[in-house]
């Protein structure tokens, strides 16, 4: 064979070669982790805006229920319950409580901490609490006698010493939950008495026949909780925004509904009033007058190295309470 002819590459082309296939890599690389990059970025923007409005339709949702009491809201409400007197349970007329930024640990019932452990507000957050009543699938069938059960029809039945709000259009009732089926007890003593009276709802004496109140047709039946916004740490240490809900001062349910929070705060409009106020401004006494709230949250992405600018996103909104509605 030709000696010409068999040669193969010298040191020089492969070389060359090599370059030119490590060039070809490198830009290949480059595209696919610009391409990567752009894909994290967008699904981070993506988790923090679906984050963002379903904090905000949640924390929405919860202040224009604030007081809703099902029936005729200019009744107040007969406290049955055995521990009426508590603190927690005394809550109840303050539909709506904000804590200020600035204050420590507060909201009475259980006492929602300050720090940065999980389950405590981080300082220099605001906090709101409010009453929120969710309706029940429920109807009389049949209320024969004030200190009977309520015979009920439908599936929401409540659950046996749970706590549940009964009304019509003369009376709503906070009361305990003795039985529960197909009739709904009120015994003692778990209420004060075991019966539904006008005037004093817990009478020392026997009242009257004619003080004494049965549940119609048109009863409405709901469940009583209160519900706590605030920022606290994550079991990660991340600032997050979580939604608590408490049932005689224990919390039941909720947890963390948004996280990388870097700013949240609450204003409030009182009656008569065109201003919106941060909580360290309204007086304890005015919190019965908050007629709408508003709301801004900032969050930003998780993604990406520390020391890379992160994705913000600010989200405001007005709530108005509609128990408060002219």
């Amino acid at each position: 064979m030709n000696a010409r002819h068999a040669r193969g590459l010298t040191l020089v082309e492969l070389l060359v070669a090599m370059i030119l296939g490590l060039l070809v890599l490198g830009a290949c690389l480059h595209f696919y982790l610009g391409s990567l990059r752009g894909t994290q970025d967008t699904l981070g923007v993506a988790r923090v805006q679906e984050a963002g409005r379903l904090a905000m339709a949640l924390i929405g949702h919860d202040i224009r229920g604030a007081g809703d009491r099902l029936c005729d809201q200019r009744h107040a409400v007969d406290s049955l319950l055995a521990e009426r007197q508590r603190p927690f349970w005394r809550s109840f007329d303050e539909p709506l409580v904000g804590l200020a930024a600035a204050a420590g640990a507060g909201l009475v019932d259980p006492v929602l901490g300050t720090g940065t452990a999980l389950g405590e507000r981080l300082p220099g957050m605001p906090a709101l609490q409010v009453w929120t009543v969710t309706p029940l699938a429920l109807g009389v069938r049949e209320h024969p006698a004030s200190d009977a059960p309520v015979a009920v029809t439908g599936k929401d039945l409540p659950d046996l010493g749970s706590p549940l709000l009964l009304c019509d259009f003369s009376r709503t009732v906070l009361m305990r939950v003795t039985a529960t089926g197909a009739a709904i007890g009120h015994a003692a003593p778990a209420n004060c008495v075991g019966y539904f009276a006008t005037g004093d709802a817990c009478p020392t004496g026997t009242p009257p026949r004619a003080s004494l109140h049965r549940f119609g047709a048109d009863t409405a039946f709901g469940l009583p909780q209160q519900v706590r916004w605030f920022v606290g740490n994550d079991d990660q240490g991340v600032a997050s925004l979580y939604r608590q809900q408490l049932v005689d001062g224990a919390v039941v349910g909720g947890g963390v509904v948004a996280s990388g929070v870097t700013g949240f705060s609450l204003r409030y409009l009182l009656a008569g009033q065109a201003d919106y106020l941060p909580g360290e401004k309204i007086p304890a006494s005015q919190w019965g007058q908050v007629r709408a709230v508003d709301v801004q949250l900032q969050l930003e992405t998780s993604t990406g190295p520390a020391t890379e600018a992160r994705i913000v996103r600010r989200f405001q909104q007005t709530f108005t309470l509609r128990n408060r509605l002219p």
